[in-house]
């Protein structure tokens, strides 16, 4: 993910969301004493992108928060639920001001963020989203929808569709989405089919293996 700027001459919740994330860290760096440069050096950053997060004027990388939040003692567990809310909260207000247009996804969590992002843009929740598409004679399950966005479960092309089809996002924009999903969803639910083959194959390998040794055993006249 990259660095996202935020718009801090207006009231959002994306604004108060990434405050949230920062400020404990910048109060620990403050209590610590510390110039830009000496925690830059502590977690590997230039001085300018240090500048960056305590700024609060950008949403950082998920890995440069866990990284500062690590060199300045904070609660990780912490940040990282903060960032999450932080980034879906950043990622609804780009999706609304952008008419439903998804931004350009880096990676395949980047993808489920983005998803996450435009429910929220639309006040839906997962709930909702189900009861929607059941009235429209879909078949999704709100148990499906919450493995699919967090990642617990491959997510189908066929949920990108349902999502943007009852968020109201004009067409061209939904091409847009179902081409992320081509690009990111495609080869991440290829990848876990080959997980799963793989681990299948080595559970029989192991099982052929035991048999084996029964049969060997039973056969043998000792």
């Amino acid at each position: 993910m990259k660095w996202i700027m935020i718009d801090v001459d207006r009231d959002s919740e994306a604004k108060e969301r990434v405050a949230a994330l920062i400020t404990p860290l910048r109060k620990r760096w403050e209590q610590q004493g510390w110039t830009q440069e000496v925690l830059g050096k502590m977690a590997n950053l230039p001085q300018s992108r240090v500048s960056r997060v305590l700024s609060k004027r950008f949403l950082p990388p998920f890995a440069v928060v866990i990284t500062m939040a690590q060199k300045l003692d904070c609660d990780v567990v912490e940040a990282v639920r903060r960032w999450h809310a932080a980034a879906n909260a950043v990622g609804a207000q780009r999706i609304q001001e952008s008419n439903g247009a998804p931004p350009n996804f880096q990676d395949y969590p980047d993808l489920l963020r983005g998803l996450r992002g435009l429910l929220a843009s639309k006040s839906l929740s997962q709930r909702a989203l189900v009861d929607e598409d059941n009235k429209r004679g879909g078949s999704l399950r709100p148990s499906t929808v919450g493995a699919q966005l967090g990642g617990r479960r491959s997510l189908h092309r066929e949920t990108v569709e349902v999502i943007v089809d009852i968020c109201g996002v004009p067409e061209p924009n939904m091409a847009k989405w179902l081409a992320a999903w081509d690009r990111l969803g495609a080869p991440h639910m290829a990848e876990q089919l080959r997980r799963r083959n793989e681990a299948c194959r080595r559970l029989g390998t192991a099982q052929a293996r035991v048999m084996h040794a029964k049969q060997r055993r039973r056969s043998s006249p000792w």
